[in-house]
């Protein structure tokens, strides 16, 4: 999504009178990343050192912008986070809180398909410093990271079994 996209959104946001915003603060933009799913949603990622309830660090929008899902956690800067494929995984930059580590999290849905939680499968420390920005998936669910405090890209492979993860 483009900045002047991502800022109609917000303001639209800020502006309604939806779910989110009778209970939660607006949402700044400072380190904030976006993603469509596969049913026309947006998620959203904000970089939060000490999150809140009323700031949460990551929110799901539906496709009428009502906030279906929020998630509080410190993730870092950078606000780095990526869905696989299917929507069933995500990767987010420290979602533990700790500097250069990035949490994997299993995503399950309702009935109607809207996430209701995250549960945390792996930690990694990714070895790239503090600033993690941006996450890819293959369709192995290998997960690859870049950092602009290393300028560095590293490809990590999930375990399948086994809680051990390979860095090349």
């Amino acid at each position: 999504m483009e900045i002047q996209g991502l800022n109609r959104f917000i303001r639209t946001l800020n502006n309604s009178s939806n779910n989110f915003n009778a209970t939660y603060k607006a949402i700044n933009h400072y380190g904030t990343q976006v993603q469509y799913d596969n049913k026309g949603g947006i998620w959203m990622c904000q970089y939060q050192s000490t999150s809140q309830e009323k700031y949460p660090s990551l929110v799901y929008y539906d496709n009428n912008q009502i906030a279906r899902y929020h998630e509080v956690m410190n993730n870092r800067a950078g606000g780095g986070f990526r869905f696989n494929k299917d929507f069933t995984r995500v990767i987010i930059s420290g979602g533990n809180g700790n500097v250069g580590e990035a949490t994997v999290y299993t995503v399950s849905n309702d009935a109607n398909g809207y996430p209701v939680k995250l549960t945390k499968e792996f930690t990694i420390s990714m070895g790239l410093g503090n600033n993690i920005t941006d996450y890819a998936w293959d369709i192995a669910d290998n997960i690859y990271a870049v950092s602009y405090s290393k300028e560095k890209l590293v490809a990590y492979a999930l375990p399948h079994t086994a809680n051990k993860v390979v860095s090349t």
